[in-house]
This record gives C-alpha cells, structure tokens and sequence, in this order.
C-alpha cells in the first residue's frame, strides 16, 4: 500500500501514561510497603484499580476514601502545574491519602491515589484482620518514594514518547518525499514520450504499464468512440495478468451498455454508492473499484480512459487521483498533437498546465543560454524570490544527483534533484524538482534534542545549551542579525529548600521550567543550567520580540507559587548579554551575561540587566569593594558610621520628631563614603551582613539610650535588619543581648523589615516576629507597595506600622492613584489597628497632601537628610 493510503502518523498525538509500569508500582507498594494505590485519569476513570490479595481490602480501602472523593482530587489537577502531592480527604482518622500527580511533559494526565491504614492511630477501631498497617513516619517515607520513582518514570516515559511519535513522522514525510520524488520522475518520462514517434497505441500502453505498475492497479483501458458515435472498441490496453485482458472481447460494443461513459469523471471506490445499474455493471465485471476519465478534442469526446481494480478492493486516495488526472492531462496532448501535427503551442500548453499542478516546484533551464523556460508557483513568494538569486546548475558541477540547499535567510530546507529531459521543441534541457525538507530536518533536530534534557524540569541541559548557543552565535554572525541569552539565577532559592523541604524546592524549579517553556518566542530554547540557573536564547525573529518576552519572564516572578498548600514568593534575578554586539563567543556571551546578573543581584535583586561596558567596569569594581569590605568587617567601628534621619509626628501642632532611622554609611580610605544600596547586596551575598548589621544595631540601642536618659523617655531608634539576618537561629537572642546591654527599653526599638521578606515566606516570618514583638521590641514593614503582598497577609503578620514607599509620594498631587493610594492604606491600618508612616516627602505641596491623609508620621528630606550622631542629637534631641 502506498504512504498516501497507510495510517497518519502524527507528533500531535497525545502522550499516555504507560499502563504496564503503573500496575506494577502499584504491586510492589503493595506488597514492598503495605499501602494500597489505585490510579486515574484526570476524567476520574480508573486506570489501575487497587491490588490487593482480598476483596475484603478493596471494600475497606474503598469504604473509608470513598471513590467521589478521589475523582474529585483527579478532576481538579487539569489546571494544577505546581503541586505534586494533594491530600484526599478520607472517612476515618487512622486512614490516610495522598494523591500524587501524573505528569507528561509537564501536562496532568492523572493522579496515582496512595493510602495507608496508620498503626499510631487506630486506638479502638476494628481493623478486619487481612487489612496491611503501616506507621505514620514509615507511609510519608513511601510517599515521598513514590512522588520520586514517578517522576523519574515520567519523565523518561514522556521523552521516548515523543521521540518515538517524532521518529514515526520523520519516517512517513520521508517516505511521502521518496513517493513525491517517484511520481514527479514517472511524471517527467511520461512527459518525455510527448516528442515519441512510437505508435500511439505503444506509447499508451507504455504510459498505462508505468502507472498501474505504480499504483498496484490491475487494468487500464483505452476506449475510442467508433465513427459510428454509438459504439466503442478498446484501442490500447495493459494488464497485471492476462486473465484480466478484454481487448479482444469488447470490440464494437454499444456505449449505453458502458453506464460511467457520461462524458464525466468518475472514480468509484469499494465503498462508494451507486445506482442499481452502476453496480450491476461492476459485479458483472467483476470490477472492485473504477476511475473512468474521458478524453477530448475540440470540446468534443473521442476516447475514455478507464483504470481498473479487480483482484482486489480498493479505496481510491487523493493523491492516486491527481496522479492520474495528471497523466489523462498528457495522453490527451499526445493524442492531440498526433491529431494536431506540429501544434507545439497546444504541447506547450498542456505541458505548463500539468507541471503547474506538481506539488513540488518545478524549474525548467534552457543548459547553453540559461533561460528560464518554466517555473511553477508551489513555493511562497519568499522563497520564490531566494531561488532566483543562486544558479542551480552549479550544484551539480560533480556529478551529484540530489542535494541539499540551505536558504539561510529563511533558515529553510530544500533538496533539489537534476534531470536532462527533450523539451516540447526537441531541445535538450535542465529539469529541477526541488522539495521544501525544512520540516524533515526540523524532526531530525528534535530527535536529537529529545536525548539532552534535564530530567527534573524537562527543560534542556547545559550540554544542550553550550551546543545550541554556539549554532545560534554562529548564524548570527553569519547573517549578521542579533541573539540574546538571559542568565537567570532564583533569589534566596535557599530558603524554600531549607524551610520547605528540597521536595518543594524541586516542585518549584518544574513549574519554573514549564512556565518558560509557554513563554511564546523562547519555546525551544530554555535551558535549566544549574541548581536554580536557567538560561534563555533569544534569536531569529523571536529577537525583535525581546522587550515583550523580557517582560513575560518578569510577570512570571511576580506572583506567588502555590507550595505545600500555601503561597510563597520566590523572585529572580538576571542578566542579558547580546551576541555578536557584546560577545562573539558562547563562552564569552555566558560570561558578560553572568556578570549582569551579579550586577542584579548587587542592586537590589528581583531585576534584569543588561550587560555594557559599564556593568564589566562595575565587576571588576566589585572585586575591589570585596577585598575592602572584608578588611572593613575585621573592625567595623573604624570605618563603618550611623546616621539618622528623624521621624516626625504630624498627628499633633509643631511635629515633634519622635525617633530616628538608623542608616549605616561605610567611610572606605580606598573606596571614599558609600551609601547602604551601594555594599549592602554585596555583603549579604558574601554573609558579611551580620557582622555589619550587629554593630549597627548596638549603636543605634547605644545612641536612643543615650537620647532617653537626655529627657526623651519616649524617643525610638528604627533599625533595618536583612533576609541573611533573620534567618540566623538565634536572632531574637542577639537582639535581646543588646537591648541588656545597652539598657533600651524594648518598646523604643523598631524593627524594619521589607515587604517582601515579610511574606516571602508567612508561616516563618509570622513566628519570628511574633516572638520578637513578645519582648516589646515593635515591627515596621518598609518599602510598602513595591512587593506583591495582599492586605489579607499584611493582617495575619504582626506588624505595628506600614512604612509607605517613596514612590508613592514622589507624583502625589499629579497622580491621582499615588494620593488615593496613601489615603487608602492609611484607613485601612486604621481598621488594623497599625500606624502608618511615609517616606521621601521633599517638599512642602507633598507634605500637606500627605497630612490629609491623616498619616501619623513623615520622613524625607524636607525634615532632614541622614546625618551623623553628633549633629542628629544638636539638631533634633531636647536636652
């Protein structure tokens, strides 16, 4: 059977889980372990029913986790891309189950339900006797197996999946692309025998032995219509056997007695409909399927072409019919122009109609002038245009008979094959068939990247990345267009790992991976390089698109991960290097596009930046604000200094100031004076921050002590503690070691921490800070409004005032979201029983809109500028 009539196959088609693996876990977690696992779809259908020894198991199991309760978990997984394990609620509190979540290439396909019947809890339940127990530690142990054998299975079973879907397409194009070169090569020797001076009846039989031998078609006929216009007699004629044979019989035959010779086309399939005296015509023959083409001259009908399938059925496909039509197209030149001598315009005529309707382009070259003698319009007008600008011969000049062709401004494909044919005229000329492969070698590129992926996340691997990047440098530089690659580097990956579990921290890195890959413009061209690095190239026509894809990948960070059944943010950082405008090596491009994403992470994290010369200066900058940084950190006092910036209370007549934040400012004899945003990234990346942030807030206890023994009992000192700080264990004892000490009342220290530290990990920074208020010690949220936390989690954090950001005073009174932002948040602290204060008013239009607001306390340089001790105490404390 030719490619045409065999089965499509297609790489759109949908992974499945492999329903041989899944029964056999199920056994051994059985039988291994002493839990019970059934498995669906995400339809809720059971693919894998429970194995268990007895019925009366499968009636237990089945009795306390109800199977509603199951389906329910599998029918809301469609949409879930996170969460690998679910709980599914059971009937009994000794009975527990967890569902875990069948992935193939990142898509749910169902969940495998695991349940234990827990010997810590039974107490006085009856437990039929058959029924396997299992401690509570011993079931989360298996669990967590399972989610690890499952995904390792998946994800393999997904990627020779698709390699094999990949291989089977390759395949059958390969084999529709030999088929389309063997039909255009008949095509051509059909076309050659326009100039024969056979005899017509040899030529015709010559043509029908070529066709039915291709096709597997037992008999073709040519029927002439006698001069009598009543009766018609087989003129020509090949058959696969001569039983099969009628010529000798159907002489002079009366052409009512022929019901398909109308004048028309027909092609009559086994499974075709037809009249009562059609099919008796074909049973009588005993024709199992039947093209019948007429043949005319003048608009007039002379002949009938009749092909015929008898030994056995057949379905007639598309493309045998065309084929056919094609070679009706040119026994009626033949027979015209042996009507018509010397009629070479109707030869040519006939000639550019059939060779228009190949699928394949079509070229014709006259060898000594080079003149385009025909071209059809297969190919769209891009590539139609690139072959007009290269010459085709010289792709021969060896003696090759196909080759192939890259068209790099297209990054298309083509294999072009050469033939000496005779032209209508006599003339001997060059025939090009040439077919568009580009998708045959995209199959093959897949193929290959099938076997370099990263097995957690599904993405490619570095290998993968250095191979690709160095193709894509490459071709940029040869087409001289531009690529990107986009370092990216998770902030504070750690702490998911530590606080959550490393299980979570790989749940994330998947659906990390997964929503890169939807990224449109970057789909084939992620890569998980690292622990918790990724990278992107960015080439070809995606380029234009990189300020768009950019920005994707920032939304991507800007809402929380759904983990462990709460939310939790977890942002990125990156960097952005060009090739060839900024590097023309892979190497090189990895590099610059590294020191970016330090550059980054030096500036506040949560970022992209580009790398320029500027950013390499600024490296090499870091590494000497490194070496001082650690010298500095031998003895703080000796170059570190605090200033203080008052904070004023505007809910009374002649704003008092009523404490002061305190800001660290590093006096470096190799650097000069450096402000917090220019070292403190560097020193928490080099977990020098401790060092720093301990003397300063010894410091600012020593300096508000001093100021409330002045006669300022009510005075209080703000102090910024970092990620790096609050995460030491034993970070509420150091505070509580100052505040002896330095003898501070406690209820005269705030601490400052950042919005989105605050809730970047709530469950945690809820305790930490509600054991910290316990000792009096209160809780400011800076910089509120440039994170991504809710009002819901601002309530359940125990926090005493809202800092609102800067940002947010810099256009009140020009834009109306900045005031009626200030307003709202003021009201609602109102509600929530917290104070509100808001930095940056620099300005007297700033400071009274702000006022309306009802604010209870201001900073900004309208006030004051951070200032030294000394001159903080002069300016502002009441001796």
């Amino acid at each position: 059977m030719r490619v045409s009539e065999k089965e499509n196959y297609s790489s759109s088609k949908k992974l499945d889980l492999d329903n041989s693996f899944i029964p056999a876990l199920q056994h051994f977690l059985y039988e291994a372990n002493g839990v019970y696992a059934l498995t669906l779809d995400i339809g809720g259908n059971v693919i894998s029913d429970l194995d268990t020894d007895t019925e009366e198991e499968s009636a237990f199991i089945k009795k306390h986790v109800p199977i509603a309760n199951m389906q329910e978990v599998a029918g809301n997984i469609e949409n879930n891309f996170v969460e690998e394990l679910i709980s599914v609620p059971t009937e009994s509190e000794y009975v527990v189950s967890e569902a875990v979540v069948l992935r193939l290439d990142g898509i749910p396909k169902g969940v495998m339900i695991i349940t234990g019947v827990i010997s810590d809890s039974i107490k006085d339940a009856e437990i039929p006797e058959k029924i396997k127990l299992i401690e509570l530690n011993e079931y989360e142990r298996v669990v967590e197996l399972s989610v690890k054998v499952l995904s390792e299975y998946l994800t393999s079973s997904a990627n020779e999946q698709k390699a094999e879907l990949l291989l089977n397409e390759m395949q059958q194009d390969s084999l529709k692309l030999e088929e389309d070169y063997v039909r255009s090569a008949l095509i051509t020797d059909i076309v050659q025998m326009l100039e024969s001076e056979k005899d017509i009846v040899k030529i015709v039989e010559d043509v029908f032995k070529m066709v039915c031998e291709y096709l597997d078609i037992d008999v073709a006929d040519l029927y002439r219509i006698n001069s009598d216009n009543v009766t018609v007699s087989v003129i020509s004629e090949w058959a696969a056997d001569s039983k099969y044979a009628c010529m000798e019989r159907e002489q002079d035959i009366p052409i009512e007695n022929y019901p398909f010779f109308k004048g028309e086309n027909f092609i009559i399939s086994s499974n075709t409909d037809l009249k009562k005296e059609q099919r008796d015509f074909l049973d009588k023959e005993g024709i199992k399927a039947y093209i019948v083409f007429p043949i005319t001259l003048k608009s007039e009908i002379i002949m009938y072409l009749a092909f015929k399938c008898i030994n056995k059925e057949r379905v007639f496909q598309y493309e045998s019919v065309r084929f056919i039509s094609d070679v009706r197209k040119i026994l009626q030149s033949i027979i015209t122009k042996r009507v018509a001598q010397n009629s070479l315009t109707s030869s040519l005529s006939s000639l550019e109609e059939i060779l228009s309707s190949m699928e394949c382009s079509i070229i014709v070259i006259d060898p000594i002038t080079r003149n385009l003698l025909f071209a059809n319009d297969v190919f769209d007008k891009d590539l139609s245009n690139e072959l007009k600008k290269i010459r085709l011969a010289d792709f021969f000049e060896h003696g090759e008979l196909v080759v192939e062709y890259h068209v790099k401004a297209l990054n298309r494909w083509l294999e072009i094959r050469q033939k000496t044919i005779a032209w209508v005229d006599g003339r001997a000329v060059e025939l090009y068939t040439i077919y568009d492969i580009t998708k045959n070698k995209i199959y093959e590129y897949n193929i290959e990247k099938s076997t370099n992926v990263d097995s957690l996340t599904g993405l490619f691997n570095r290998m993968r990345c250095e191979q690709d990047l160095q193709v894509y440098v490459n071709l940029a530089k040869e087409n001289k267009e531009n690529g990107a690659i986009v370092f990216i580097d998770l902030d504070d990956f750690k702490h998911i790992n530590d606080g959550l579990g490393h299980q979570y921290g790989d749940i994330l890195l998947k659906a990390i991976g997964t929503n890169l890959r939807h990224i449109r413009g970057i789909e084939n061209t992620c890569y998980r390089v690292g622990g918790d690095e990724f990278l992107i190239i960015i080439t070809g026509k995606a380029y234009e698109e990189i300020n768009p894809i950019l920005q994707r990948v920032e939304d991507l960070f800007s809402h929380p991960w759904q983990l462990r059944g709460g939310e939790y943010f977890c942002t990125a950082s990156a960097g952005v290097c060009r090739f060839p405008l900024d590097a023309e090596s892979p190497s090189d491009a990895i590099r610059k596009a590294d020191i970016a994403l330090s550059e980054a992470k030096r500036s506040g994290k949560n970022k992209i930046v580009f790398y320029d010369s500027e950013t390499n200066y600024n490296e090499v900058k870091r590494l000497d604000m490194e070496k001082a940084l650690r010298n500095a950190c031998v003895h703080p006092e000796e170059e570190f200094e605090v200033y203080y910036q008052p904070i004023i209370d505007v809910t009374e007549q002649g704003e008092k100031c009523i404490g002061a934040e305190a800001l660290v400012r590093w006096n470096s004899p190799e650097l000069g004076r450096l402000k917090p945003g220019d070292f403190i990234p560097l020193a928490e990346d080099l977990g020098l921050i401790t060092l720093i942030g301990d003397y300063v807030l010894r410091e600012a206890c020593t300096a508000c002590k001093r100021w409330n023994d002045m006669g300022n009992p009510d005075f209080k000192v703000n102090v910024n503690f970092s990620v790096v700080q609050l995460l030491q264990n034993d970070m509420k004892d150091r505070i509580l070691e100052v505040l002896r000490d330095t003898g501070l009342e406690p209820k005269n220290l705030t601490l400052e921490v950042t919005e989105s530290l605050a809730i970047n990990d709530i469950t945690y920074m809820k305790s930490l800070l509600g054991n910290i208020k316990k000792s009096g010690v209160k809780v400011a949220l800076d910089d509120f409004g440039t994170g991504y936390s809710s009002l819901n989690h601002i309530h359940e954090m125990p926090i005493d005032i809202i800092k609102v950001d800067r940002c947010f005073v810099r256009d009140v009174g020009k834009d109306e979201y900045s005031q009626t932002f200030v307003r709202m948040v003021t009201e609602l602290a109102k509600v929530m029983d917290m104070n509100v204060c808001v930095e940056g008013v620099e300005e007297k239009t700033q400071l009274d809109i702000v006022k309306e607001s009802k604010v209870d306390m201001i900073q900004g340089f309208y006030f004051a500028e951070p200032m030294p001790y000394d001159e903080f105490e002069l300016k502002f404390i009441n001796r």
